[in-house]
């Protein structure tokens, strides 16, 4: 990939041997994974920066070209992916650090994932946010915060599944109801002997 100059196909390689060595529980390995895949993520981020500044520059110049307005247009379709492809990534990486009990550190990825996301308008991503720094309020049991993040995060998706019903909306529906779900058997599993009655 590196021979072939293709940083978006490496970035995803870094990426899921994240995924692979936080599931295998090897979460310092996983966190140097995770940070390539950032760092790839931030480059393509600030080339698409670049790219959709020069277009609007040139625009300024000609502003009935065509062509322009379809480079402005293309860039700004790049800055949005990168943008989500970046806080998507930070997301990942907070798991690793909740599990490490880094759990500043995973609050404060989180913070910049939820502002590429609310930028950008992506409520999936935004659930994605919401959920694992919920997660991480649990682990420092913070319970009532985590429970309403995961409420908020649940009244978002009903209602935009509501407004609009379809797949994008259904799935963002579906993904909070699961991490309500996944919160009180996380909070159920805590007690001492575990609640199995609230499963």
């Amino acid at each position: 990939f590196k021979g072939m100059n293709q940083n978006h196909a490496l970035g995803v390689v870094f990426n899921n041997k994240g995924n692979i060595l936080k599931a295998s529980n090897q979460l310092p390995e996983s966190v140097a994974a995770y940070e390539k895949a950032i760092t790839i993520a931030r480059r393509l981020l600030g080339k698409s920066q670049i790219q959709l500044q020069k277009a609007q520059i040139r625009a300024g110049a000609n502003s009935e070209s065509a062509k322009i307005a379809n480079s402005i247009n293309e860039s700004s379709s790049k800055l949005e992916r990168y943008a989500i492809t970046l806080a998507n990534r930070l997301s990942n990486i907070s798991l690793s650090h909740k599990e490490m009990a880094s759990f500043d550190k995973s609050l404060e990825v989180l913070q910049e994932a939820e502002d590429l996301v609310v930028e950008n308008d992506n409520l999936m991503s935004l659930l994605r946010v919401f959920g694992n720094r919920g997660l991480t309020l649990l682990g420092m049991n913070r319970e009532n915060e985590a429970k309403e993040l995961f409420d908020q995060s649940y009244g978002l998706a009903e209602a935009s599944f509501n407004d609009q019903k379809d797949m994008n909306t259904l799935q963002s529906y579906q993904f909070a109801a699961m991490n309500k779900a996944n919160f009180w058997k996380i909070l159920a599993l805590k007690e001492e002997p575990p609640n199995k009655d609230k499963l």
